[in-house]
């Protein structure tokens, strides 16, 4: 896994309380963890507006950022 992780065909992805997960998916994107069935799901990327980011991390310099949501995914609502 780490040769695949090193050649960027999957990334690591640590959510804190769940196990690592690899993800194929290596296009910048968030992701949504469903609080009844623990399904990962992918959420297409969108940026948080650079003005909100400065004015909440003062002079901190930020890599790289990413969401993750939580509740409950389309499948457990329906049930």
């Amino acid at each position: 896994m780490h040769t695949l992780i090193a050649v960027g065909l999957v990334r690591e992805v640590r959510l804190e309380g769940k196990s690592v997960r690899f993800d194929a998916n290596t296009m910048r994107h968030h992701h949504f963890v469903c609080e009844h069935c623990n399904r990962v799901e992918d959420i297409s990327w969108f940026d948080v507006p650079s003005l909100a980011r400065r004015s909440q991390l003062g002079t901190r310099t930020v890599r790289d950022h990413e969401i993750v949501f939580r509740g409950i995914c389309e499948v457990c609502s329906s049930e």
